[in-house]
């Protein structure tokens, strides 16, 4: 929940800062004033009803609060860091998702800081739980529309619960909104309530071709209907004028209103670096902008990049480019490479004892039709394993890793990794002559990362 009171903090006020560029907190305020009241009208409509309204400042106040069995978790969630913002205190959303007992069996209701990622994560750390969420970067006025309207439906159907209620007030949301534009709306719950179109997306990068030691680097990646290529142009150098799009190269794929996308940024040989974004296409132009430091100690002549496009947990293809690291920026502009890169054939590697927490990776690719090798779906009674492995690894050109104890225990996965490693960057040099991309995934965080990759490539956590 949040503060209200213009001199203490707020969830929001991080996020206005940095859209307005100011720290005026009256300025602030001014903007915020009117949200505070609604958010205040809400919690009191709350209370009335004797809904616990608890303020969490703390992980560790985050953890009492899964004694009901019903929790509503409202925050602000950071649009640059992979956190959540409780109070004005930022907390790793990764720290969130341990807090969550294990053997919970209630219902949280993420809608306030929804993102795909965050919700599979949820799920995987409480199997036996359900998370809800609208599918949609809801603005605040609507959240609070629908937690308003499902408690005051609750309340007044007694022997009903709390997801029951919301499923109802999401139905008539879609169904006034059908019978005022005659168009059919999506919402999580429910799936979809018409087929929604497929259009051919593009992806497109825009960084500077230079920066100097000591000083941040602003990459921006852009999701797009072709058409909107211009204004992506206009937009991006209105947010940083020295960006330069690099070679326009774009990556094509195809995406419907309501998929769910992940850019995820890595600095190459700087595993530290990487981050990602996460959100859910609304037929609309999205960009995540990424801020990456450049130290001043940093001797190499270039930062090489890399930045996968995962829709629906299926990574689709990367956009690769550098940057030029100097002391002094040169007088004239000079046009660096893109190397873009669709995926069409795709080796997942796994230990056989982790199938249960790996297999939506396969379930992924095959709802889109890609040439893709998942064994438990590929490999027929009689099928000579080694052959059949060794052949489609050296013809794919994604391998993706999918590490845990077991699989640093499995000779399958050994020899796997061992030749994919052979057809990649850094062994293949350069970058452009690698046949084959390495995209590896750490099912848990506590696991020993294989020493020939550690310092190289950015695991995932999956």
């Amino acid at each position: 929940m949040c503060c209200f009171n213009k001199k203490e903090p707020s969830d929001f006020v991080d996020s206005l800062q940095l859209q307005y560029g100011s720290m005026d907190a009256e300025i602030l305020w001014t903007y915020y004033e009117q949200t505070a009241t609604k958010i205040s009208e809400a919690i009191n409509f709350l209370v009335a009803r004797n809904v616990d309204v608890i303020n969490l400042h703390s992980v560790e106040q985050l953890k009492t609060v899964y004694s009901y069995p019903t929790i509503i978790i409202t925050v602000h969630r950071h649009r640059y860091l992979d956190c959540l913002d409780f109070m004005g205190n930022i907390i790793n959303i990764n720290e969130v998702v341990d807090s969550i007992p294990k053997d919970f069996e209630g219902v949280v209701d993420i809608s306030s800081c929804f993102s795909a990622t965050f919700q599979m994560l949820c799920k995987q750390k409480a199997m036996k739980a359900t998370f809800i969420a609208a599918e949609t970067e809801s603005s605040v006025d609507l959240r609070l529309f629908i937690y308003l309207q499902t408690i005051k439906h609750l309340i007044s159907h007694k022997n009903g619960n709390y997801l029951d209620s919301f499923r109802v007030i999401i139905r008539r949301i879609v169904e006034s909104n059908e019978g005022r534009n005659n168009k059919k709306g999506s919402v999580l719950l429910g799936g979809k309530t018409s087929p929604s179109k497929t259009l051919v997306g593009s992806a497109s990068a825009f960084a500077p071709n230079e920066i100097k030691r000591g000083e941040n680097v602003m990459i921006q990646i852009y999701v797009y209907k072709g058409e909107e290529r211009q204004y992506v142009i206009c937009e991006a150098e209105k947010t940083d004028e020295d960006a330069t799009e690099r070679s326009y190269i774009p990556l094509n794929f195809d995406i419907k209103v309501g998929d769910s996308l992940t850019v995820s940024l890595n600095v190459i040989n700087c595993p530290k670096l990487t981050q990602s974004k996460s959100f859910i296409w609304q037929d609309r132009v999205s960009k995540a902008c990424f801020v990456i430091p450049v130290s001043s100690k940093y001797k190499k002549e270039k930062l090489f990049f890399e930045t996968f496009i995962t829709i629906n947990h299926a990574l689709l293809g990367e956009l690769d480019f550098s940057i030029s690291v100097v002391d002094v920026y040169s007088p004239e502009k000079k046009v660096a490479k893109i190397l873009s890169k669709k995926f069409s054939k795709v080796f997942i590697s796994y230990s056989h004892l982790d199938e249960q927490q790996v297999k939506f990776i396969a379930q992924a690719y095959k709802a889109i039709g890609a040439n893709y090798f998942f064994d438990r779906h590929y490999l027929d009674v009689g099928s000579i394993y080694p052959l059949e492995i060794q052949e489609f690894i050296d013809s794919a050109d994604l391998f993706i890793l999918c590490w845990s104890k077991n699989a640093a225990e499995s000779e399958y996965v050994d020899k796997e990794l061992s030749q994919a490693l052979s057809l990649a960057f850094p062994q293949v040099q350069p970058k452009e002559n690698a046949r084959l991309t390495i995209y590896p995934l750490s099912i848990s965080s506590d696991v020993e990362l294989p020493s020939n990759m550690k310092d190289i490539y950015n695991f995932e956590i999956l």
